[in-house]
């Protein structure tokens, strides 16, 4: 759209463009009822908006400013920010608006908007060299603020076309960059759908206290939240560590497809998210998240969220992180708001807060003292367990219990914010953890269940409070279910909606997961569980030896902790399982979803089309290449049992 004539006469303009979605035709105010509309920044002067210069020196702002830690090339399109508050990074689409220069917030729309009850909001934020630096902002003339940190302004939309100014002086540092972001249309007498994707990093299902009558932790808040919606208790994750997860569960995409298996690779930009549909549909989209290494820099889960942050090393206590969040709502007020909490206190080294940890130490025996030994020689002390001194195993397994009951703490007064205590939610987990299963120890090494079973509770639209189903699901169906849940069924993404679960008992598939670093690979089918390993695992402070082709067979119904081996005894079923996971494994697509895959050399590429591989360098990476891993697979005891003579007796 064109802007209005009046906005189109300020020679330096950034105008408001309300965007209503039509087809076609003349502008038309949106009816009473129909989704709010979605604003954009764009540049009317082409020196307007310039994220160009940058105020950063060549060593950086001074430590501990709201500094810019990513100013990108010019461009005139909102660019995303990242800045530094307390250690934390924020990162935000914005614009800048430069020194000294007048601009506008003008809508396109040629009728009256009901100013008495419409308002726009925007973020603001100055960077700048000099400590505790200030700057006013005019907004259709009322003086605000902006500081070295983001705050929402808030002003009343103007009553029909035309411009409602922002003007920035002259007199603020001369090395400075003011950035707005966000804009946006609010109701604030309306209430507007809020859904929140909450997830505990490596929470076994069985320590959440409505899905395990005999869970050694009590989970009050989290146990009440599923009496106010449905608990899934048999719900399984793709893959047991963090990023991979998280980017399957907000692309729908298993790590087969994704290829992204460990911590360090980047999701593709051309990747589509669960973000970026709430985003379409007018939600503002935040996530506030307790480990570095989800943060878009490293994830590339960045996109399609209005506002990201993650501290700039390390993790965090989850109050913190529950804290931001909690002043985020407040700022999306008036406005539909997708919001993904991410929570890591139940992850190692297990730092429980002084008083909790005296509790825990409360009738204990000593856990530091001599007499005990942790139990994992010959293999090396993970660096964590080594560094904190404890040496009792059953005290740092009641850590990981004591996190679990803290974390509940904390989200029992996030669920009670009131625009929480009515949202949509699901709380789930990216993967579980190992507490001695398999020679596993405060680890998620491996695919058993402690490892990738993970809760799943829903409440929301769809969802009969009380119900629980034992339906098998899977994690990575959760965007689509969230989707569904807000009314946007028709939203394109992948997978199925699990609330189909509490109604029906669906027919038997086969659930397939994938380790990390592609270790292993695993199926689960009508409560059997087989592993199978696609390589050799040798010196891990993380689990006992393990060879390429070794495969495992649990019966979960009798079994959960994955304990007792039935390989020889129901060999006949392993041979189908594991026949259908290597199918599985060979089937796997090319999505060019990392930039590995996208950014391959044009010639290169031209050559592995001759050889046929016209999928890049994703067609030519099997899963399971056995004989290019050992040379001597063909001798190999676990391919002559299962491909060769088919005795299990070679096994034994």
């Amino acid at each position: 759209m064109a802007a209005s004539t009046s906005a189109s006469r300020l020679p330096s303009t950034l105008a408001l463009l309300l965007t209503l979605g039509c087809s076609g035709g003349a502008e038309e105010v949106a009816p009473a009822g129909a989704p709010i509309p979605a604003l954009m920044f764009t540049a009317i002067a082409n020196e307007v908006v310039a994220p160009a210069a940058s105020p950063r020196s060549p060593d950086g702002l001074t430590e501990g400013l709201a500094a810019a830690l990513a100013l990108p090339a010019p461009s005139d399109a909102p660019a995303p920010y990242t800045l530094l508050h307390d250690s934390f990074r924020d990162r935000r689409p914005a614009v800048q608006l430069p020194r000294a220069s007048r601009a506008g917030l003008a809508t396109t729309v040629g009728q009256p908007l009901d100013g008495d009850a419409v308002w726009v909001a925007f973020d603001a934020c100055l960077v700048s060299d000099q400590a505790e630096a200030t700057e006013e902002l005019s907004v259709g003339g009322v003086s605000h603020q902006v500081s070295g940190r983001w705050r929402t302004i808030l002003q009343q939309a103007p009553d029909g076309p035309g411009a409602l100014e922002l003007e920035r002086g002259s007199d603020g540092p001369a090395n400075s960059a003011l950035l707005l972001s966000s804009p946006r249309i609010v109701e604030l007498d309306s209430a507007q759908p809020t859904v929140i994707l909450i997830t505990s990093d490596t929470h076994r299902a069985d320590h959440v206290s409505t899905i395990n009558a005999g869970s050694p932790v009590s989970t009050p808040h989290i146990d009440r939240l599923g009496s106010e919606g449905a608990v899934f208790t048999n719900c399984f994750s793709s893959i047991n560590n963090t990023n991979p997860s998280h980017v399957t569960l907000l692309t729908g995409v298993h790590p087969r497809d994704t290829k992204i298996i460990n911590n360090h690779t980047r999701l593709h930009h051309s990747a589509e998210t669960l973000a970026e549909r709430f985003r379409e549909a007018g939600y503002q989209t935040y996530a506030a998240l307790s480990a570095f290494h989800l943060f878009d820099d490293v994830s590339g889960l960045g996109q399609g969220f209005d506002r990201m942050s993650a501290p700039l090393r390390g993790a965090v206590d989850g109050r913190g992180t529950l804290a931001r969040a909690g002043e985020w709502l407040h700022d999306a007020s008036g406005s539909p708001l997708f919001l993904w909490v991410h929570l890591f206190d139940a992850h190692t080294p297990y730092e429980l807060p002084d008083e909790q940890m005296q509790e825990l130490l409360d009738g204990r025996p000593d856990p530091y003292r001599d007499d005990v030994d942790l139990g994992l020689a010959p293999r090396p002390l993970p660096s964590w367990l080594e560094k904190s001194e404890l040496r009792d195993p059953e005290f740092v397994t009641a850590l990981y219990a004591g996190e679990v009951r803290y974390l509940d703490g904390l989200l029992g007064d996030f669920l009670a914010r009131p625009r929480v205590a009515s949202a949509s939610i699901a709380f789930t987990a990216d993967h579980g953890e190992a507490l001695g299963e398999r020679g596993i120890w405060w680890d998620h090494f491996g695919l058993v269940d402690p490892t990738i079973h993970v809760p799943l509770v829903l409440r929301g639209p769809g969802v009969k409070p009380g119900s629980r189903s034992a339906a098998p699901v899977r994690q990575m169906d959760v965007g689509r279910t969230l989707l569904g849940m807000a009314g946007l069924d028709g939203a394109p993404f992948p997978g199925r909606d699990v609330r189909a679960a509490l109604d029906e008992e669906p027919a038997p598939e086969p659930r397939f997961a994938l380790s990390a670093q592609g270790i292993s690979a695993s199926v689960e089918l009508e409560g059997w569980l087989l592993e199978l390993y696609l390589r050799d695992v040798t010196g891990s402070d993380s689990s006992p030896d393990r060879k390429l082709g070794e495969v495992t067979l649990f019966d979960l119904a009798s079994d959960p902790r994955c304990a007792n081996d039935r390989l020889l005894d129901e060999f006949s079923r392993a041979q189908r399982m594991r026949a259908a996971l290597i199918q599985w494994l060979d089937a796997a697509r090319s999505t060019g979803m990392t930039y590995e895959n996208q950014e391959v050399n044009p010639a290169v590429q031209a050559k592995l089309a001759e050889l046929g591989y016209t999928g890049g360098l994703e067609s030519i990476y099997r899963w399971w290449t056995p004989e290019r891993r050992d040379a001597g697979w063909i001798a190999n005891r676990w391919h002559l049992a299962f491909e060769g003579t088919g005795a299990p007796a070679l096994l034994r």
